[in-house]
């Protein structure tokens, strides 16, 4: 196959472009953007991508754009920036919105048709230059870049050194294609969406069977592609194969996509041995997919070879490794018919040993370990603590038939300590655990020295125990799905109390540190020790300030939900239970968005780069001359301390987010879409009240 400007090299690396083939330089193209024709943005659209359509509006406007949304969930877009565009709701794939709505008539008008998915982010990208470049090489069919940081399936998608980008004849079939009016015909030709719903392998057969000849890939404009893949089921390989096989003249070399691959022909046919392994092979991909490099697989229990196989296909620059001594009684003919096969996978080696005499003689790297010999609980213990050593940080060890040997192979999974750990039911049960350095986080927690060690706390009708007793038992009785160490600041507190704080290291064994100081700032004060104090330790990872009125953990994995909210979505500077735009106890309170400052999840980068010394309040001290003075006091560190911190976070450019509200994210300007006031107090989220 070559493409219309040169040859195309194409093997199983996804690499479609060896010989680059530049586009028109800039010198070439002209400055002014005079065409008057406009063009159209159609976007799949739900909750995730609200923030990135809105930017996508803003910057390229609506002087040489429409807008077609496809609302594919129950999200709402009405606010004011969505006015003029045509919103869409209705439940359906990307390429049946297509084959519905993006017709000849509705399209014709327009001079180039942007028909993107909802998680782009547009970055600096310059439309009028990507639309000069597509009009001077006529392209057909072109995608910016993707920038180095992003989620990609194909490497040729990303940004390459190439001064203005590339013909090829390849573009995927995703994230944000762009289509010149006659091109998006000649695409529709062959979606056929009641064959393949999902859109997997149009791309690979545009050029040929499409007869899309002019695509490039436009290097100079980059975008990014913020998230992961999320389609990826056990139907999308078959629809893919499917499509591949209405075009029977197509080379089914091709047909791996994301490392996802359908049974090879020859295996398929002619391996008429029972295994539970068949039908594994796409259901485990999705948690190998982002494994990369993968340099080497080691199988421990080959049988008579169909998994080995199979890796050997998804991985065939890869080196893999069988061992097994075969001869069992039960399994003689295994050996003879896996070596009848190991001519067509170069890449597979056998060690004909015990796992025991192969671990003597092996001691290389290993990306990924399958654990599938004998089944008993010793044997697979033995198994894992030969070999697990050798697998990478963030490789995966796979232990089929958890499920069929539950007192062994389970039993001994759900054991492993540390790492993450998922499982697939079907075929016996396949477990997959995958070796982790567990992220760590420091927690400041402020209490009060004249309060007991348990309490119990009112909230209008609810009445829940919270204090330290209640927060430590729960720490150590649910797993925080991340280390942590704890830093206790206690104020205020009496010569003869100390020793029981000091005591509860003994008790729990995450509390590092215990320290006493005034109450200068209460709990503000205490935050801005502690920071300060991990400044001089020269701390510089993510760092949780809380108090003794919250309650909980009730849950595995309740701090790891927080730091996935604060480190998987872009610039959050505060992360807590739920968000507030102003204090209820305050009369006519303005709108003051914040994160409540019982439990807030940030890090020290942020904190470094929003407040230059001490936090505001941390060394205040009320005027008792004032008869109110508790409550003034009170009302003034709300103020001028919790909401102040929320909101210098918000004028240096970050976002605040909460559990409460985990897909809305406030950066100063956005629209509120959440209820107004403290949302503890509403029926909704009483529930989750101080509740970490």
């Amino acid at each position: 196959m070559t493409s219309p400007e040169g040859p195309i090299y194409k093997n199983q690396n996804t690499k479609f472009s060896k010989e680059i083939i530049p586009l028109l330089s800039k010198n070439e193209i002209e400055n002014n953007f005079n065409d008057k024709r406009k063009n159209l943005m159609a976007l799949t659209a739900g909750s995730y991508g609200k923030k990135y359509i809105q930017k996508i509006i803003e910057k390229f406007g609506h002087k040489d754009f429409d807008y077609l949304i496809f609302v594919y969930d129950d999200t709402t877009y009405n606010e004011k920036i969505f006015e003029k565009c045509e919103i869409i709701y209705e439940k359906k794939l990307k390429w049946e919105y297509a084959k519905k709505y993006l017709t000849k008539t509705k399209c014709e008008k327009y001079k180039y048709v942007f028909f993107w998915d909802e998680d782009i982010d547009v970055l600096d990208l310059d439309y009028k230059n990507v639309i000069r470049i597509m009009d001077i090489n006529g392209l057909e069919l072109a995608q910016p870049a993707m920038s180095d940081d992003s989620y990609y399936s194909w490497e040729i998608m990303k940004k390459h050194n190439s001064p203005i980008g590339r013909f090829t004849n390849f573009v995927e079939c995703g994230p944000a294609l762009i289509f010149s009016t006659n091109g998006l015909e000649k695409y529709l030709k062959i979606v056929d969406t009641k064959l393949n719903k999902w859109g997997w392998g149009y791309d690979i057969i545009a050029f040929e069977f499409g007869k899309i000849k002019r695509m490039g890939i436009i290097d100079c404009e980059v975008i990014k592609h913020t998230r992961e893949i999320t389609s990826i089921e056990t139907s999308a390989p078959k629809e893919m194969y499917d499509l591949f096989k209405k075009y029977d003249k197509f080379e089914y070399d091709f047909i791996t996509y994301n490392n996802l691959i359908n049974f090879s022909k020859d295996i398929e046919e002619e391996f008429n041995k029972p295994s539970a392994w068949k039908g594994l092979e796409t259901k485990v991909s999705p948690f190998l997919k982002n494994i990369k490099p993968v340099k080497r697989i080691v199988e421990i229990g080959v049988d008579y070879g169909y998994s080995l196989f199979h890796l050997a296909k998804m991985y065939p620059d890869a080196e893999i490794i069988g061992i097994d001594p075969f001869g069992w009684e039960d399994h003689l003919d295994a050996e003879k018919f896996v070596e009848k096969y190991l001519h067509k996978y170069p890449n597979i080696k056998l060690i004909k040993k015990t796992s025991t005499e192969a671990r003597k003689i092996f001691d290389k790297k290993i990306d990924i370990l399958h654990i599938d010999a004998e089944h008993t609980y010793n044997a697979v213990t033995e198994d894992f603590n030969l070999f697990a050593p050798l697998v990478r940080e963030n490789g995966i060890v796979l232990f089929h038939d958890i499920t069929s040997f539950p007192n062994d192979i389970g039993k001994f999974f759900e054991e492993i300590p540390n790492g993450t750990k998922n499982k697939i039911i079907e075929n016996n049960g396949l477990g997959i655990w995958q070796k982790t350095k567990r992220k760590k986080a420091k927690i400041i927690l402020a209490e009060w020295g004249k309060y007991d060690f348990n309490i119990t706390k009112k909230f209008r009708e609810l009445s829940f125990d919270c204090g330290l007793n209640s927060i430590f038992s729960g720490m150590k009785s649910y797993d925080a799905g991340m280390e942590f160490e704890l830093i206790l600041i206690v104020t205020e507190c009496e010569e003869k109390k100390k020793e029981q704080y000091e005591k509860l290291k003994e008790q729990y064994p995450f509390i590092k540190e215990v320290f006493f100081r005034d109450n200068k700032g209460r709990d503000i004060g205490s935050y801005n020790f502690g920071y300060n104090y991990l400044k001089k330790q020269k701390y510089y990872g993510d760092i949780v300030f809380m108090n003794s009125g919250t309650r909980g953990p009730n849950r595995d994995n309740w701090l790891l939900e927080y730091s996935k909210l604060f480190n998987e979505q872009e610039k959050i500077g505060f992360c807590g239970v739920t968000l507030n735009s102003h204090n209820d106890n305050l009369l006519n309170a303005p709108f003051l968005p914040h994160v409540q400052s019982y439990f807030i999840y940030t890090n020290m980068d942020v904190l470094g780069d929003v407040f230059e010394d001490d936090f505001p309040m941390s060394n205040s001290t009320p005027n008792k001359n004032n008869p109110n003075w508790q409550e003034d006091y009170k009302l003034k560190l709300i103020l001028e301390g919790e909401i102040a911190m929320s909101q210098k976070v918000l004028e240096k450019g970050y976002g605040i987010c909460s559990r409460a509200f985990p897909n809305f994210v406030y950066r100063k300007g956005n629209n509120w879409s959440i209820p107004l006031g403290d949302n503890r107090y509403t029926k909704e989220f009483i529930e989750i009240t101080n509740q970490i």
